[in-house]
């Protein structure tokens, strides 16, 4: 308070300056910035304690600089192909392979598409890519055809990708709840894909900072938490820790667009000929368009079985019929093989 000159009155001094709207904003975006800051390298350093903690147990090929985790059980004259589904990795073939190895009489082979588990950050490859890098990964491991493809969800893309490119290498194939190309324009399923693309996008992000991490800390990071629910052990903390991470959230990005792309054309009539084929229809899912791959080879060639796994991986859940299809295909295949070779002989 003073006095106003030449006047007997007082007046009041407001001391305090009045708060700047853009001084709010500059407060703002210093803190954020070091959120951001602090959780990256929160982040970076847990990644490397992470890495000496969990080692990979399996075999890797290198493609182009770029490392893709794979195993091979068994030996035999065919080799079955195992191709998972969007954001699983090898693990969800674990109860398969546990049940095929006892007097099975074919190789097994599993591995991680790019991205996924140990392998390195996933670039933009389409489900044609893929299928042409799960080629060049058979050449490296050494493991030759004939091949029967299983592929799950996603994987069945994949399979009838590699079915259509390398059709000379096919032995039969098996589809668990598979994604008929078809659906990929409906406009249902496009804003479904779109929906989970876009909470991926933040997840991606948010896995260079830590926020993958924090929503899993409160229970709050859903994505595949009923498959992880059931593995136990190594694989257990395998997939938890990987789900966390940058190139995890990349892949499954990726191939999420690819869904909403609708980039797969590969589901032919006839693909696989005169080859045997298993469909494991959903009914969860769209089972008329899923029956309707029943077009890929011949009618006395196909055989169907039906499930009803709502938020569950039929190979996980379901892993007997799987494997009980897979050794049905298997049979089947032999049994033209052999015929096949009689007449030859003619």
């Amino acid at each position: 308070m003073s006095f106003i000159p030449y006047s007997n009155s007082f007046h009041k001094i407001n001391l305090k300056d009045p708060i700047k709207p853009f001084k709010v904003f500059k407060i703002f975006v210093y803190l954020l910035l070091a959120v951001l800051l602090f959780g990256f390298i929160y982040k970076t350093i847990d990644t490397k304690v992470m890495d000496s903690k969990i080692k990979p147990k399996g075999k890797y090929a290198r493609i182009d600089g770029e490392k893709f985790s794979y195993d091979v059980y068994g030996s035999g004259d065919y080799t079955v192909i195992l191709d998972g589904d969007v954001g699983l990795g090898m693990s969800q073939w674990r109860n398969v392979i546990n049940g095929l190895n006892d007097g099975f009489d074919g190789s097994i082979f599993m591995y991680d598409r790019e991205g996924y588990g140990f392998n390195d950050s996933s670039s933009k490859k389409t489900i044609e890519d893929q299928a042409r890098d799960l080629k060049l990964v058979l050449k490296k491991a050494g493991v030759s055809g004939p091949y029967i493809l299983v592929g799950e969800g996603y994987g069945s893309l994949v399979m009838t990708n590699f079915a259509k490119i390398f059709p000379q290498n096919i032995a039969g194939m098996v589809l668990i709840d598979p994604i008929n190309e078809k659906t990929l324009s409906d406009e249902k399923n496009i804003k479904k894909y779109s929906s989970l693309l876009t909470k991926e996008k933040i997840l991606h992000v948010g896995s260079y900072i830590g926020l993958t991490d924090l929503l899993e800390k409160f229970n709050l990071l859903k994505d595949n938490k009923s498959f992880l629910d059931e593995l136990s052990g190594y694989d257990k903390d395998e997939f938890a820790y990987h789900r966390l991470g940058r190139n995890y959230n990349g892949a499954y990005e990726n191939e999420l667009n690819n869904l909403v792309n609708g980039k797969s054309n590969s589901q032919d009539q006839g693909l696989i000929q005169d080859k045997p084929l298993s469909l494991i229809v959903n009914e969860s899912s769209d089972v008329n368009m899923q029956k309707e791959l029943s077009k890929l080879s011949k009618l006395d060639l196909i055989d169907l079985k039906t499930v009803n796994n709502k938020d569950k991986v039929t190979s996980q859940a379901d892993s007997e019929i799987v494997i009980n299809q897979i050794k049905a295909v298997a049979k089947k295949y032999k049994q033209i093989k052999k015929l096949q070779d009689q007449n030859s002989k003619k």
